[in-house]
């Protein structure tokens, strides 16, 4: 975080460093109007309350707290930035030692929604202790990274009635307070949160490209496009998709790249993926296409159009192949089109193919054609006879 923001939060160097800011240090000057006044929250029940303003239902602990008999018990827990968002995971789970009021929606709040219940007539802390009692004066984290500094996320401060508000952020590694909220009739009216980091499954090399598949993360209903990136060295290749796989081309086969995905929606970027270790190889050619076979006696001529790509190793050969109705196979190889497959036996029905063939191993084969080996039709031979006188 930067100075000045810490300053507007933190006047005193030794309320910072306390960590928490006892409920009966608040002020609330007369003459402050109260921007969230009692009759603005409904008593939701399990330690839940509905904001009627912005229809958001609030926990009204802070994380770590337990809500009994109407109060929030112990102190809160800070938690890194990746460590609140699993603590709604968490929470949704029903895992031990969380509350979740029956609901497995909480989430963690952006900037906007944490702002709409800071009381800015009250100081220290600055919220309304009615309906978050045990509140401390610390910094809550916001679901949202910092776009262009996505190691840093944004926070909203409770101890000066969130002063610096949006200009406060900081490192994710650095623990804070955390309040969970989930959605209401009114969540469209606010800055909808960046998307979660997506998870890379696998990454299949190819010629001069990794095919990069992935999941996403549950994100909310912004429309979320994915950038799949791989760098070696200074050189970098990304490609945007819309989901899973995307494909990274213009690589370099035998160099050996880090690939990563990142999530991007109009609210931000997400923090990128795990990077892992590929490197790109030469592969069977692309499989040739069958044009149309041509009988013969006993043979069959065999037409194909090349492979359209090497698989980055020069093709060697192509074969044909004709497989009869007595499932006797029979072949010819050559550089190019017709091959002609000898040996067959007229009158019988045979299936032809073609394979292309590189240093790496044979392309899958074209679609196969069927036609009947047959001697073409003899000419009549002409007998002239002289008639003599």
């Amino acid at each position: 975080m930067n100075k000045k923001t810490a300053q507007g939060f933190c006047l005193a160097v030794a309320l910072c460093a306390v960590g928490s800011v006892q409920a009966q240090y608040q002020t609330c000057p007369n003459g402050f109007p109260k921007t969230t006044p009692d009759v603005d929250f409904f008593d939701g029940g399990n330690g839940t309350a509905l904001h009627l303003p912005t229809g958001l239902i609030w926990k009204r602990c802070s994380e770590g707290q337990t809500w009994s008999n109407g109060f929030c018990s112990f102190e809160p827990v800070f938690y890194t930035w990746q460590q609140a968002l699993d603590r709604a995971d968490a929470a949704n789970a029903g895992a031990e030692g969380t509350q979740n009021a029956e609901n497995a929606a909480w989430r963690l709040p952006n900037v906007n929604e944490l702002q709409s219940i800071i009381e800015r007539g009250c100081a220290a802390p600055s919220i309304n202790l009615a309906w978050f009692p045990g509140t401390p004066g610390n910094l809550y984290w916001g679901g949202s990274p910092v776009a262009d500094v996505p190691v840093n996320a944004w926070l909203v401060g409770f101890y000066h009635g969130g002063v610096g508000g949006h200009d406060s952020y900081d490192a994710l590694a650095t623990p804070h307070a955390v309040r969970l909220v989930r959605g209401g009739r009114s969540a469209t009216a606010f800055d909808l949160l960046a998307p979660r980091s997506p998870t890379v499954t696998s990454l299949t090399p190819g010629d001069t490209k990794i095919i990069v598949s992935f999941t996403a993360a549950t994100n909310g209903p912004l429309p979320v496009t994915f950038l799949a990136s791989c760098t070696n060295g200074s050189m970098i290749r990304g490609v945007i998709g819309v989901g899973s796989p995307i494909v990274v081309n213009n690589l370099t086969n035998g160099a050996a790249y880090t690939c990563s995905v990142n999530a991007a929606n109009p609210q931000g970027i997400s923090l990128a993926s795990a990077t892992t270790l590929v490197v790109p190889q030469p592969t069977v050619p692309d499989a040739p296409t069958l044009l149309r076979l041509v009988s013969g006696n006993r043979s069959i001529k065999v037409m194909f159009a090349p492979s359209l790509a090497d698989g980055g190793s020069a093709i060697t050969n192509y074969r044909a192949t004709c497989i009869g109705t007595n499932a006797v196979p029979h072949g010819q190889a050559g550089m190019t089109s017709p091959l002609v497959v000898p040996g067959l036996v007229n009158g019988l029905s045979y299936s032809c193919s073609v394979i292309a063939h590189n240093a790496i191993g044979s392309s899958a084969a074209s679609t196969v054609s069927t036609q009947v080996a047959k001697r073409p039709v003899d000419s009549v031979p002409i007998i002239s006879i002289l008639l003599g006188d």
